[in-house]
């Protein structure tokens, strides 16, 4: 995990991190491009193809023991995390636990969870990220969590690949599960237009994405990265 030890400066480290990999392959992994042109098709969204490359590039760095990946979907980035962790095998984290909210995507990532035969150390939790928090930290609380339905009381790596209108909630609840060190990863959401109905949902779900930046800027280590088609946003975790 990263450590603010005052060498290198947590910002050093942290802009390091976050650089391209030039030792392994750019090019989207094979499975990851049948799956991104499946998730075209069915007019999914997805993160922009050079943020899935950097998100494994710095998740391949960090190399975390435990990784929760939230908004899995039908597993584009996914499919980026197994096949660095199926080429080696020594980078593979102790849990890596992928979040989604509904339970027929959750078919179509067991499938490609067995495709890349990781059943042992890979969990697929179905429903909403907050409520599965609540529900793991009340089984701790008694002594009863199972880490194969349920998440650890810290992890070391957060990746959020969620719309707008839950982003703020989901990466806020990502934060409070991190560890000291940790590692939380997102994309900044588009500004919302000039055409933009004042109405539009979307106007204050990006306030409320501003409003977190804002203040987890004074809490800990904040990085946004401008990349093609969008820019990687990276917040470190503090001790309570």
């Amino acid at each position: 995990m990263l450590m603010d030890d005052g060498l290198p400066s947590v910002d050093t480290a942290l802009s390091s991190l976050l650089s391209r990999r030039l030792d392994i392959p750019a090019e989207e992994p094979q499975i990851a491009q049948a799956i991104a042109v499946q998730g075209s098709h069915m007019e999914l969204r997805l993160l922009p193809l050079e943020i899935r490359c950097r998100i494994r590039d710095a998740i391949s760095r960090f190399n975390p023991n435990v990784l929760v990946e939230v908004g899995s979907g039908i597993g584009v980035l996914s499919a980026w995390m197994l096949d660095h962790f199926h080429s080696t095998p020594e980078s593979a984290p102790d849990a890596y636990y992928l979040v989604e909210g509904g339970p027929k995507f959750a078919v179509i990532l067991t499938r490609l969870l067995q495709r890349y035969q990781t059943p042992k150390w890979s969990h697929i939790l179905v429903g909403r990220f907050e409520s599965i928090i609540a529900e793991s930290r009340a089984a701790h609380a008694v002594g009863s969590a199972d880490l194969g339905t349920l998440l650890p009381k810290e992890v070391d790596a957060v990746i959020v690949d969620v719309g707008l209108s839950s982003l703020a909630d989901c990466v806020r609840s990502g934060l409070d599960l991190l560890a000291p060190g940790g590692l939380l990863l997102c994309a900044e959401p588009e500004t919302p237009t000039d055409v933009t109905p004042a109405d539009d949902p979307s106007i204050g779900d990006f306030q409320r994405w501003m409003d977190l930046v804002r203040d987890e800027h004074e809490r800990r280590p904040v990085a946004f990265v401008p990349l093609e088609g969008g820019t990687l946003v990276a917040m470190i975790g503090t001790s309570p």
